[in-house]
């Protein structure tokens, strides 16, 4: 087998222990778009001295026979069960060594990092993301959340059951749905929100300071994009969900919510960069077009 690797990079997402001997980490890349729908990425095992061989992940009795992607694939599969698409009855994952071993007779005596290609279910991947997003929120919550703030949590209908549990109001109300969405925006003085289109528009437009937190499976990760452009204008602070912790997520709003100089200069910006009156501006310039 060929020396040791160091680990590719920094984990796109958390480095996930895993139950087996040692201290062993699973990593993920960030993840990339080379062709369309499918989003490509590299994953690994390591330890602290670098990325591990596949032999260091069998069982004290020795590897299975086989390659170690038979077993790695059905593996991925069942975690992400319901993630992934399925096309024709075939589940849109493709995996490959980045290493392949010196000796065929021996497969599982090369480096634990695999190229992973696959292409998601998109609405219960969001779903996914979601509540691990709304994880980091109920962990807060757990430690004593927003203190004499108030919150007001919007869950979506599909995830409100699991949370609900944390409705204490006055302090914090967990709502399935809020409609107009107006309403939540006209009392708040922070958002903490992902980072679609339409969600950074209003938050312009209504000049408020804000925690963004992009979707990491949206199409070609445009949420990032637009939460960076916020972030760099001194409109929002952009918080990856790979960083997301409660700890992490506590410290960022305890922050702002302490600095109130810090904030409005936040909503300034973000209110300079917001277009109210978009409709009634491109409806009068094709007017004039029209002659």
């Amino acid at each position: 087998m060929v020396d040791r690797l160091p680990a590719p990079g920094p984990s796109y997402l958390r480095l996930q222990p895993l139950h087996v001997a040692g201290r062993l980490f699973a990593g993920i890349s960030r993840p990339s778009t080379p062709a369309e729908d499918w989003w490509a990425t590299i994953l690994w095992v390591q330890d602290d001295e670098g990325v591990v061989s596949f032999a260091d992940l069998a069982s004290a009795a020795g590897p299975p026979p086989g390659s170690p992607l038979e077993r790695l694939g059905p593996a991925i599969a069942g975690g992400l069960s319901g993630l992934i698409l399925e096309d024709a009855g075939r589940l849109q994952l493709r995996l490959g060594l980045v290493i392949p071993p010196d000796d065929a007779e021996r497969p599982w005596r090369c480096p634990a990092i695999v190229r992973a290609a696959f292409r998601w279910e998109p609405a219960r991947a969001a779903d996914y993301a979601t509540v691990r997003d709304f994880a980091a929120l109920a962990g807060w919550l757990d430690r004593g959340g927003p203190g004499d703030a108030d919150l007001l949590w919007v869950t979506g209908r599909s995830t409100h059951e699991e949370f609900a549990r944390y409705h204490r109001p006055p302090a914090v109300r967990v709502v399935d749905f809020l409609d107009p969405m107006a309403d939540g925006y006209a009392v708040a003085d922070l958002v903490v929100s992902r980072a679609g289109m339409i969600t950074v528009a209003e938050l312009c437009a209504w000049g408020l300071p804000s925690i963004l937190v992009p979707l990491p499976t949206a199409a070609a990760d445009h949420q990032t994009h637009n939460a960076r452009v916020l972030a760099e204008a001194g409109a929002a602070r952009l918080l990856l969900q790979s960083e997301l912790t409660p700890e992490v997520l506590a410290q960022s709003v305890t922050e702002l919510l302490r600095e109130g100089s810090a904030r409005e200069a936040m909503a300034a910006r973000a209110k300079a960069r917001g277009r109210p009156r978009a409709a009634r501006d491109i409806v009068s310039r094709l007017l004039t077009l029209v002659g």
